[in-house]
């Protein structure tokens, strides 16, 4: 008997070894899970350069769009290629430009309404109105200016800038026009509504015919850049019959393409950025949506090139998800100012599409100096990781030490990255000429050694050269040193702002 039970327990005591290895093995297995989990699968399929704002219930039948506004900043430094996109209204930028709708079909009548409503709102600094109008049958290559130093009729009453108007007539290809306004529809169907919500304001009417908008944007910028002015430029971007265009329609103005184009190439000038601020077709007048062609059918405007589409869909991407990103750095800056663990953002605290992947890069600054920066450049995790990792570690890694009364005078500048896209160059010369100042990002690869300067850096060189060079040195390499195996890669960055 006893013989057996000391049997009994050594078979006992095998089972219960057996049950707790499985329950360590389990336990282990679930902690690999949860590793994978967290660490792989903590991010959408999605990325954040494919992401498409959402649209509208009526998207889907409309052609956009009818109205637009660019914005200044304040004297800000924006990114170029913020110019394209959807932004809310932001009372740190003041509008500029407003491409508005003719007044010929019901479609305009609201949204001209809303824009001049809008406009009230900055009257008091407003005392010039430059409107940009052209008419499609003009085959002039001139633009022409009211003859007259007032503008009256019983509906208008309203004075001419008479000193621009005569700078301008300095220039080449402008001509005084003694009845403009009767000639012009699309200028003088503005003036009313000019009249009635800014009465006291002088107008500088121009009307174009068929000159390129490279010439009116260099005649008119330095007017443009003044705080006090802005400008209507009057089109209608849904305009042509589908059925009827031929190639001489083609070839003309197309409903005011040309006072687009100024438009684009002042907001690219200045770093405006735009408001799409309606979308409307004539569609919706005749209530055949499929009719009527909008400009982005058009020639004129070029496909965006896929670094361009990166930028304009991070672009949408910020303007709904900016404040989020910066409350997830604003977390893992304090935690890793208190000495606590990396912040994980969590997909019960945060819209799921911040959980994209995508790659960004973090500075901390100390009275507008840097004192630390981290950041990716492929997008490997989520944004929210990236944010919250690379502000947390740029944290860790200051160069200066700060305190707690140092606070109040950090700050965060947070970018999200677009896509590399490989230059490809004949020689060294011919890379600097693809370069584009102010807006690339590069990388630069030689066998092991790898350079990586964001767009920012050209503001610490005097040229295309300069950078290079600079960016050679941070490679591990001589800054006069050249091998045509060097690849090269460029990417665009978006600045991600809040509210508050």
């Amino acid at each position: 008997m006893i013989i057996r039970n000391k049997h009994n327990k050594k078979q006992q005591n095998i089972a219960t070894g057996k049950w707790v290895l499985w329950g360590v093995l389990g336990i282990a297995l679930l902690v690999l899970n949860y590793w994978y989990l967290n660490k792989y699968l903590s991010f959408n399929s999605a990325y954040v350069t494919d992401f498409a704002a959402p649209e509208d219930n009526l998207a889907e039948y409309r052609n956009p769009a009818t109205a637009g506004i660019f914005y200044s900043s304040s004297g800000k430094n924006r990114d170029k290629n913020n110019i394209v996109g959807y932004f809310n209204f932001n009372k740190e930028y003041k509008p500029k430009i407003f491409i508005v709708p003719f007044m010929e079909n019901l479609v305009s009548t609201p949204t001209l309404g809303k824009v001049y409503t809008l406009l009230q709102k900055t009257a008091p600094q407003i005392k010039n109105i430059i409107i940009l109008g052209g008419e499609e049958n003009d085959e002039d290559d001139v633009i022409y200016l009211p003859h007259q130093n007032k503008l009256s009729d019983k509906y208008v009453d309203l004075n001419v800038n008479t000193k621009i108007v005569n700078d301008l007539k300095t220039e080449n290809s402008f001509y005084a026009l003694k009845n403009l306004t009767q000639q012009s529809h699309r200028i003088y169907e503005q003036l009313p509504f000019i009249y009635k919500s800014m009465p006291r304001v002088n107008v500088i009417p121009l009307s174009y015919g068929k000159i390129s908008p490279q010439k009116i944007s260099e005649s008119i910028k330095k007017y443009i850049n003044r705080p006090d002015t802005i400008m209507m430029v009057p089109a209608n971007l849904s305009c042509h019959e589908t059925d009827t265009i031929n190639e001489e329609q083609e070839n003309k103005d197309k409903c005011g393409m040309i006072g687009v184009n100024t438009a684009l190439l002042l907001s690219q000038e200045n770093n405006y950025r735009l408001q799409v601020f309606d979308l409307a077709s004539r569609g919706e007048q005749t209530f055949d949506y499929n009719r009527w062609r909008s400009y982005p059918d058009s020639n004129d405007l070029r496909p965006l090139k896929k670094i361009e589409q990166d930028v304009k869909n991070i672009t949408s991407f910020v303007n709904l998800y900016g404040n989020d990103l910066w409350l997830i750095a604003q977390t893992a800056l304090d935690k890793a100012m208190s000495g606590r663990r990396e912040f994980s953002p969590s997909r019960r605290s945060f819209p799921e599409d911040i959980f994209n992947r995508g790659a960004a890069y973090v500075y901390i600054l100390k009275n507008g100096k840097q004192i630390g920066v981290s950041g990716d450049i492929l997008p490997n995790k989520s944004v929210a990781d990236s944010v919250a990792d690379n502000t947390y570690y740029a944290a860790k890694n200051l160069t200066e030490k700060i305190t707690k009364n140092d606070l109040n005078n950090i700050s965060l500048k947070i970018y999200l990255l677009s896509n590399c896209e490989a230059i490809k160059y004949k020689n060294e010369y011919d890379l600097l000429q693809k370069l584009q100042k102010g807006i690339d990002g590069l990388i630069i690869q030689d066998g092991s050694r790898q350079g990586v300067f964001m767009p920012l850096m050209w503001q610490k060189a005097d040229d295309e050269k300069d950078f290079l060079k600079k960016l050679k040195v941070k490679a591990g390499l001589n800054p006069n040193y050249w091998n045509s195996r060097i690849k090269v890669y460029r990417f665009r960055t978006v600045e991600v702002t809040h509210e508050n």
